[in-house]
């Protein structure tokens, strides 16, 4: 069972499908929740932003993470946090129960209030006390900085759990989501209806092909028909139809491919990673990735085309995450692509990745871009210097951002850092902090 709540929305607010989470997570069943406006569970309170959101989506706006609660069965609301994106009309969106989070603030919102009252309290007794009860107010006052600071400990080891809380919560939605993505995207949804269109054009252009041969052996034996047929002919443009017909279907297999590479590159982006490292094809993770992205390449009223340089060496099979591993490249590449956005020269943008060995234990994964940069607030906000980004181990966890507000948000960042610290990487990006 799926960690996120899944679902597809309408642009009408009414839900379409949802995955079995929604048992675990608020107690409906699926049949429940399925033909019901998605406002009926939301807490009165959020109605009114979460309305707004889905306007946003369905109007195909990108937007970040937004937060609303959501009405358990049992009359209880907990606390939801949705990303989401609109397809051919519907809205794809998942969402993790962040309720354990809230609670964890609101007791750090609650000790800190406590704590400001009983300094306020201890200092309003202390100031009145006479010259003759110095040391008693000594004594008192000394024994409040204990105690205020064993309250400033608590407060530092509380943040530090909600922290960690928040890192484990985006490996967890990270791998989920992509291992979700790959089973609705690419899985037997599209792959088994593609096939069976696949399969058959084959065998339907041989088949108009031998009409069309039919149709011309009657035209050669019978040259002169009947008026209606003529007449027909005319009226249908028959030429046009028997050489168009061919192309239709050539076009159609065309599309057919293309659908089927898509869905092999989502499956290969959305692979779930096991316990262990495995043998992984680097180039193979980036061209998955750049397919997902092909089409922000592409030229724009604001921007020409995006040129793509790939210089790849001979590589290895590397073993590592692979799951993890693309979801850095997505996270690097687009990161690189909203650079190339956001540069109002009018000059093309180029994006450059270089893949090459080392050494027999290290290989180098280069990625550049022509932008802009950062400007010198986002270099002193990220403590990084600005140098081309580059790594150099099986897989790299280093981040730079070159845009001065941020899509990708905490999550992006929480897993780029969790991979340097958890496979011990080295990174060009020294922190001056």
């Amino acid at each position: 069972m799926s960690l996120d709540l899944l679902v597809i929305v309408g642009v009408d607010c009414y839900f379409k499908r949802v995955n079995p989470a929604v048992t675990r997570l608020l107690g409906y069943g699926s049949a429940e929740v399925i033909d019901r406006q998605l406002i009926d569970f939301v807490h009165p309170e959020d109605r009114a932003a979460t309305i707004a959101i889905v306007s946003e989506l369905s109007q195909g706006k990108q937007i970040g993470e937004f937060e609303n609660r959501y009405r358990c069965k049992d009359g209880s609301y907990k606390w939801l946090c949705w990303r989401g994106v609109t397809v051919a009309g519907l809205i794809y969106a998942v969402a993790h129960d962040i309720t354990d989070r809230k609670q964890t603030e609101l007791t750090l919102k609650k000790l800190n209030e406590a704590l400001e009252i009983r300094v306020a309290k201890r200092t309003a007794e202390l100031g009145y006390r006479n010259g003759n009860l110095i040391f008693d107010r000594k004594r008192a006052e000394s024994a409040l900085r204990a105690s205020k600071a064993r309250l400033i400990e608590q407060k530092e080891q509380l943040q530090k759990t909600l922290e960690e809380l928040q890192q484990a919560q985006v490996q967890l939605v990270n791998s989920e989501k992509m291992s979700s993505l790959g089973q609705l995207v690419a899985g037997v949804e599209i792959k088994n209806p593609v096939g069976f269109i696949y399969g058959n054009l084959f065998y339907l252009k041989g088949h108009v092909q031998d009409l069309l041969n039919h149709l011309r052996l009657y035209q050669q034996h019978y040259p002169n028909p009947a008026r209606e047929i003529i007449d027909n002919a005319t009226e249908i443009d028959m030429k046009f139809i028997a050489t168009d017909l061919l192309k239709m279907i050539s076009s159609m297999n065309i599309g057919t491919e293309r659908i089927q590479q898509i869905s092999k590159s989502l499956r290969i982006f959305s692979r779930s990673d096991k316990s262990s490292k495995t043998p992984f094809n680097i180039h193979e993770g980036i061209d998955s990735t750049l397919l997902i992205l092909k089409h922000r390449l592409n030229a724009t009223k604001k921007r020409p085309e995006i040129k793509l340089i790939q210089e790849y060496g001979e590589l290895p099979l590397v073993e590592c995450y692979p799951g993890q591993l693309n979801q850095v490249f997505m996270n690097l590449l687009a990161n690189a692509i909203d650079a190339l956005e956001g540069d109002n020269n009018q000059r093309q943008g180029i994006i450059r990745i270089r893949t090459e060995v080392i050494d027999d234990n290290w290989v180098a994964i280069k990625i550049a871009d022509n932008g802009p940069g950062m400007t010198q607030e986002v270099q002193h906000s990220m403590l990084y210097s600005r140098r081309s980004l580059w790594a150099k181990a099986r897989v790299w966890g280093c981040l730079l951002v070159t845009r001065s507000w941020y899509k990708n948000t905490a999550e992006s960042i929480a897993l780029i850092q969790h991979l340097a610290r958890e496979q011990s990487l080295r990174s060009p990006f020294p922190s001056t902090g």
